[in-house]
């Protein structure tokens, strides 16, 4: 639970960190954004390298499938308890360039199933995990 807490902390912060930076480098300009890509791809089904990402994050090596702000930010050892897996909902994916979310069952043993998102970035052609948030 104290991971949760601690991964939901440290996406507030990147996310306040990130609103800062472009409100003080669009501060007294007009910046007129590129047109966006659509916002849901819900008939697209969640990348293989998302869900390998996602496989890897409640694995014993679930902090390589971290980005390196959130890694740097949460406790040492595992994310989750050996055990846990993660059911991606059809029809969840969701991407805006080169960020990332989708939605599921999160299974830890010991504890009620719970619905989850997931966030990702998209580094070097590589899925990273930016935050778990549970509903």
């Amino acid at each position: 639970m104290r991971v949760r807490v601690l991964v939901v902390t440290a996406c507030v912060v990147l996310v306040a960190a990130a609103v800062a930076g472009v409100v003080l480098i669009g501060h007294g300009r007009h910046v007129t954004p590129p047109p966006a890509r659509a916002a849901s791809h819900a008939d697209r089904p969640t990348p293989a390298g998302a869900l390998s990402a996602v496989r890897l994050l409640v694995s014993d090596k679930g902090r390589k499938a971290l980005a390196p702000a959130l890694e740097a930010v949460i406790p040492a050892g595992r994310p989750f308890p050996a055990g846990t897996t993660f059911s991606v909902l059809p029809g969840s994916w969701q991407q805006t360039g080169i960020y990332a979310n989708t939605t599921g069952t999160l299974r830890e043993p010991g504890h009620a199933p719970v619905r989850a998102e997931i966030g990702l970035v998209e580094r070097g052609g590589r899925w990273l995990v930016t935050f778990e948030a549970t509903r």
